[in-house]
């Protein structure tokens, strides 16, 4: 008897152990894995991003630069450039500021083919003293010239000079120290992306024009078009209108009237001989006598005169005191 109580505790026993055997192995914690990888959190991609530059207190340029694309480009555009915005043309700087950016970014990408993601703003003297400590190569003036198209080629100039001399230590110390306000991180990482494998490095063509009371920077799409090795809007035609009756509004109306036919759309100006005119003339260059006819169809006014001395592609339309509001509004007379 005492043999099978002995028995039977030895089973339990034995039992009892080996429950506990097994719950600690369930209780216990597998040993740590350590993670011997990094994790990097990447910057701004290097996108298109615009740059607008000020001196002695005022925005002058807006450099865009490309890194991406062909041809990559570094352009500099005169602030006061008349673009196209959403309530007709104006100049491009006031359309960068605050809430009105993505508006400013659109017009610039009407303008060049390119879409920037964001925009910064800097300082020239800034600029300068980043490309002397990059010892960038080049005449740096210390400020910038009042002539818009000199200004911006100076800023292009600038900006492709930094780029390229981002791969060198002091040169990427330049740019890493440059105060940027806005979207610096992705003004910089564009600026190493471009590097010195650049394309174009340009002002924007065109022209300034100035009067009594108003001052702008007429941009010449078709010579854009030919920097960039792009097909220029409208099969290389570009129209202007101008105001020759003083009459207020019809040559706006014109040129909205016009504008569905596909060509370039210049600023509306007044003419030389504002406010005399009488009869509306459209005039055209060599090649673009059928479009100034296609212009006269649409206006149903106007006499088409061939001009040799007006660039290619260009029309010019006259506004005078036949052609009025009333009969844009109606369709033409």
């Amino acid at each position: 008897m005492l043999r099978r109580i002995a028995l039977v505790l030895g089973v339990l026993l034995v039992a009892a152990s080996v429950s506990i055997f097994f719950l600690t192995r369930e209780d216990a914690q597998p040993p740590a894995v350590v993670d011997s990888t990094t994790t990097t959190i990447a910057g701004p991609a290097a996108g298109v991003y615009a740059v607008q530059v000020a001196d002695a207190g005022a925005s002058r340029v807006v450099g865009v630069v490309a890194p991406t694309g062909d041809p990559k480009i570094v352009l500099g555009i005169p602030s006061e450039t008349l673009v196209q915005g959403p309530s007709g043309f104006a100049p491009l700087e006031p359309l960068l500021q605050g809430a009105e950016e993505a508006r400013g970014l659109d017009s610039i990408a009407k303008l060049v083919g390119r879409l920037p993601e964001g925009a910064g703003a800097l300082r020239w003297s800034d600029l300068r003293a980043a490309l002397v400590q990059a010892a960038a190569p080049g005449t740096w003036p210390e400020a910038l010239a009042g002539d818009p198209r000199q200004a911006a080629d100076t800023v292009a100039r600038g900006l492709s000079a930094l780029a390229a001399a981002s791969s060198t230590p002091s040169g990427g110390a330049a740019l890493d120290s440059l105060a940027v306000t806005g979207a610096s991180d992705g003004v910089k990482a564009s600026l190493r992306a471009l590097g010195s494998q650049q394309g174009v490095v340009a002002a924007l063509p065109g022209k300034a024009v100035a009067g009594a009371d108003f001052s702008y920077y007429e941009p010449d799409a078709p010579a854009l078009a030919r920097l960039l090795g792009t097909p220029s809007a409208g099969g290389g035609i570009s129209v202007e209108v101008q105001n020759g009756s003083g009459a207020v509004g019809v040559a706006e109306k014109a040129a909205e009237a016009v504008a569905p036919l596909g060509f370039e759309m210049l600023p509306v100006k007044n003419a030389d001989e504002f406010p005399d005119v009488e009869v509306t003339r459209i005039y055209a260059a060599a090649d673009a006598v059928a479009q100034a006819d296609r212009v006269r169809g649409v206006l149903k006014m106007g006499i088409v005169v061939k001009q040799e001395s007006l660039p290619p592609g260009r029309v010019v339309v006259v506004v005078g005191k036949d052609l009025t509001a009333e009969s844009l509004s109606s369709g033409g007379a």
